[in-house]
């Protein structure tokens, strides 16, 4: 999904006055390099602005111990370090990046939240509702919200890319066993999304996407 500047502008607001517009250059610069397919800038965007939503339906007090504020930055900086597809790596390597662009401007317990909240980005597919905090859930959610996209050009061409991005580690054989078990092994779950927010405004698109996904491949 491309996002005009407005609409960039519009998801990012709710950031201003927090991440550094140097910082958030950086960011952006990161989500841009080379092989960034899926996981680039625009996705860190359409994430920031689900979760912006969310919070409009979560309070703080249902989230906690996290706050809005640790949930979005959570959402911007989840994927801004991207070294290869299905690196273990990159979830530990976007949270050491996220404390140097934000130490000194939020507290040091904020900043273990957030890396506590991509890490668990790690883990997508393998928890269940109860196994992580709401907030985890949330962001989890917000992770793979492009599978609920009501236009099917658009989910095509998102899993074209996520493919596009596999295919610098691995085989196409191996990538399209792995996208099998991957897509396959969600549909199977009770649910896809973790939280209500998601899963009453995605889960049946996402089940028709996947199946089609599967069914083309």
């Amino acid at each position: 999904m491309l996002y005009t500047q407005l609409e960039t502008d519009l998801a990012l607001g709710t950031l201003d006055g927090i991440v550094r517009p140097e910082s958030l250059e950086n960011v952006r610069q990161h989500y841009e390099g080379d092989g960034r397919y899926y996981h680039d800038f625009d996705h860190a965007v359409e994430v920031v602005s689900w979760i912006n939503r969310a919070c409009e339906d979560y309070t703080e007090e249902a989230l906690h111990p996290f706050t809005h504020q640790e949930l979005r930055l959570a959402a911007l900086f989840h994927d801004v370090v991207y070294t290869a597809a299905g690196s273990p790596s990159n979830e530990q390597q976007s949270c050491e990046l996220m404390r140097n662009e934000l130490k000194g401007v939020v507290s040091e317990d904020s900043l273990a939240q957030i890396g506590q909240l991509i890490m668990l980005t790690a883990q997508h597919g393998k928890l269940g509702a109860g196994d992580a905090p709401l907030a985890g859930c949330v962001l989890l959610d917000a992770d793979i919200a492009s599978l609920g996209q009501y236009h099917w050009e658009t989910v095509v061409y998102n899993n074209m890319n996520v493919v596009a991005e596999l295919r610098l580690k691995y085989t196409p054989e191996q990538v399209a066993l792995g996208r099998k078990a991957f897509l396959g092994g969600l549909l199977a779950k009770k649910s896809i999304f973790l939280s209500e927010f998601f899963r009453t405004r995605l889960e049946d698109q996402a089940r028709r996407n996947i199946t089609k996904i599967l069914a083309s491949s």
